[in-house]
Protein backbone atom coordinates (compact mmCIF):
# COMPACT_ATOMS: atom_id res chain seq x y z
CA UNK A 1 0.00 0.00 0.00
CA UNK A 2 1.19 3.63 -0.84
CA UNK A 3 -0.91 6.12 0.15
CA UNK A 4 -0.80 9.58 -1.04
CA UNK A 5 -3.14 12.35 0.28
CA UNK A 6 -2.96 15.05 -2.28
CA UNK A 7 -5.15 18.06 -3.50
CA UNK A 8 -7.44 16.49 -5.71
CA UNK A 9 -6.40 18.22 -9.37
CA UNK A 10 -7.36 15.99 -12.27
CA UNK A 11 -10.18 14.87 -14.01
CA UNK A 12 -9.47 11.21 -13.04
CA UNK A 13 -9.37 12.58 -9.12
CA UNK A 14 -12.06 14.26 -9.92
CA UNK A 15 -14.33 11.31 -10.89
CA UNK A 16 -12.81 9.35 -8.64
CA UNK A 17 -13.89 11.77 -5.41
CA UNK A 18 -17.48 11.61 -6.73
CA UNK A 19 -17.16 7.88 -6.80
CA UNK A 20 -16.31 8.04 -3.27
CA UNK A 21 -19.13 10.24 -2.12
CA UNK A 22 -21.75 8.40 -3.80
CA UNK A 23 -20.63 4.62 -2.90
CA UNK A 24 -20.42 6.18 1.11
CA UNK A 25 -23.43 7.58 1.04
CA UNK A 26 -24.94 3.73 -0.87
CA UNK A 27 -22.96 1.81 2.11
CA UNK A 28 -23.56 4.20 4.81
CA UNK A 29 -27.05 6.24 5.08
CA UNK A 30 -29.32 3.05 3.68
CA UNK A 31 -31.11 2.82 7.26
CA UNK A 32 -30.92 5.99 7.65
CA UNK A 33 -32.26 7.88 4.79
CA UNK A 34 -35.38 7.03 2.53
CA UNK A 35 -34.77 4.75 -0.56
CA UNK A 36 -36.25 7.16 -2.91
CA UNK A 37 -34.42 10.55 -1.49
CA UNK A 38 -30.93 7.51 -2.06
CA UNK A 39 -31.30 6.69 -5.56
CA UNK A 40 -32.13 10.47 -6.48
CA UNK A 41 -28.45 10.49 -5.76
CA UNK A 42 -26.49 8.97 -8.78
CA UNK A 43 -22.91 8.61 -9.51
CA UNK A 44 -23.61 11.75 -12.21
CA UNK A 45 -25.12 13.79 -9.97
CA UNK A 46 -21.60 13.74 -7.85
CA UNK A 47 -19.69 13.62 -10.63
CA UNK A 48 -21.22 16.95 -11.78
CA UNK A 49 -21.10 17.99 -7.62
CA UNK A 50 -16.96 17.38 -7.57
CA UNK A 51 -16.85 19.28 -10.75
CA UNK A 52 -18.27 22.43 -8.86
CA UNK A 53 -16.91 22.48 -5.77
CA UNK A 54 -13.71 21.05 -6.43
CA UNK A 55 -11.80 23.42 -4.54
CA UNK A 56 -10.35 22.82 -0.64
CA UNK A 57 -10.83 19.34 -1.59
CA UNK A 58 -7.82 16.24 -0.31
CA UNK A 59 -8.09 13.13 -1.71
CA UNK A 60 -6.28 9.81 -0.27
CA UNK A 61 -4.87 7.65 -2.90
CA UNK A 62 -3.48 4.21 -3.29
CA UNK A 63 -1.68 4.20 -6.56
CA UNK A 64 -4.10 5.87 -9.00
CA UNK A 65 -7.22 4.63 -6.88
CA UNK A 66 -8.78 7.33 -5.14
CA UNK A 67 -9.89 5.80 -1.89
CA UNK A 68 -11.41 8.52 0.31
CA UNK A 69 -11.45 12.68 0.59
CA UNK A 70 -12.02 15.08 3.03
CA UNK A 71 -13.30 18.77 2.08
CA UNK A 72 -12.34 21.45 3.98
CA UNK A 73 -13.37 25.50 4.76
CA UNK A 74 -13.83 28.34 6.95
CA UNK A 75 -14.95 27.68 10.11
CA UNK A 76 -19.11 28.42 10.30
CA UNK A 77 -19.04 29.84 13.79
CA UNK A 78 -18.34 33.55 14.22
CA UNK A 79 -16.88 32.96 17.21
CA UNK A 80 -13.70 31.05 15.70
CA UNK A 81 -13.03 33.15 12.75
CA UNK A 82 -9.43 32.20 12.01
CA UNK A 83 -10.13 28.57 12.42
CA UNK A 84 -11.49 26.23 9.78
CA UNK A 85 -13.55 23.21 9.31
CA UNK A 86 -13.47 19.62 7.89
CA UNK A 87 -17.28 19.70 5.66
CA UNK A 88 -16.78 16.02 4.78
CA UNK A 89 -14.84 13.16 5.01
CA UNK A 90 -15.78 9.71 3.19
CA UNK A 91 -13.51 6.81 3.27
CA UNK A 92 -15.10 3.81 1.08
CA UNK A 93 -16.08 0.79 3.30
CA UNK A 94 -14.31 -1.71 0.78
CA UNK A 95 -11.01 -0.22 1.82
CA UNK A 96 -11.30 -1.36 5.55
CA UNK A 97 -7.93 -2.69 4.78
CA UNK A 98 -6.63 0.87 4.96
CA UNK A 99 -8.33 1.76 8.47
CA UNK A 100 -6.26 2.30 11.20
CA UNK A 101 -3.13 2.98 8.94
CA UNK A 102 -3.18 6.58 10.02
CA UNK A 103 -4.62 8.18 6.43
CA UNK A 104 -6.87 10.58 8.76
CA UNK A 105 -3.89 11.71 10.43
CA UNK A 106 -2.12 12.48 6.72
Amino acid sequence: MNIVIKLMETDAEIRGKAYVHWKSWQESYSCLLDSAFLESRTLENCVSMAHRWAENTLIAKDGEKVIGFAAYGSCQDGDLRDAGEITALYLLAEMSAYCGLGTGRK
